[in-house]
C-alpha cells in the first residue's frame, strides 16, 4: 500500500513527464516499488535538465537506449523512508 507522499510523488512525476514528452508514461506496480517509464527519444536541449529533475525524485533512475528509442525510468520505493537518487544505469526490468 502506498502512502500519501508516494502517491503525490508519483502523480507529480507522471504529470511532469507527460508535459515533457507529450505522452503519459507507463506505470508498473512492482512488489517493492512503482516504476514509471517513458520514451524520451524526442527530448532535446534544456528539457534534459527538467527530465533529470523528475528522475531524481525517485529512489533510483536511469536510461535504456536502443538504436531507435531512449526510455527513461524511475522507481518510487514503497517505503516511507528517505529517498536518495542514484544513476546506476541498470534497468530494473532485468
Amino acid at each position: 500500500m502506498r502512502d500519501r507522499g508516494e502517491d503525490a510523488l508519483i502523480r507529480s512525476a507522471v504529470s511532469r513527464l507527460t508535459a515533457l514528452t507529450g505522452s503519459p508514461p507507463e506505470i508498473v506496480d512492482e512488489p517493492d516499488a512503482v516504476r514509471i517509464e517513458t520514451d524520451v527519444t524526442g527530448v532535446r536541449g534544456a528539457s534534459w535538465d527538467r527530465l533529470l529533475s523528475v528522475l531524481e525524485s525517485g529512489g533510483t533512475f536511469g536510461l535504456s537506449t536502443t538504436p531507435t528509442r531512449t526510455t527513461a525510468w524511475l522507481r518510487v520505493p514503497r517505503d516511507s523512508g528517505p529517498r536518495t537518487a542514484s544513476v546506476d544505469g541498470a534497468d530494473p526490468r532485468v
